[in-house]
């Protein structure tokens, strides 16, 4: 990813629609690359809340809020 990140910031002036794809899959691609939930960590969540707060964090878009009370 970091090669990415140095071809894509060379060319960080372009304008093309190629280029501006190229950037979207990158950040899109940067935001899946800190999920590091553990592999089996929702067959080992046995509190129905904290399964669905797992499910709702590993959307993507995340929400900031799970229900009425924050």
């Amino acid at each position: 990813m970091f090669n990415e990140w140095k071809v894509l910031k060379k060319h960080k002036n372009r304008e093309t629609s190629l280029h501006r794809q190229q950037e979207a899959e990158f950040l899109e691609n940067l935001e899946s690359l800190f999920d590091i939930g553990h592999a089996d960590a929702l067959s080992t969540i046995k509190i129905p809340e904290d399964r669905a707060f797992l499910l709702a964090h590993m959307e993507k878009g995340q929400r900031r809020v799970m229900g009425l009370v924050d």
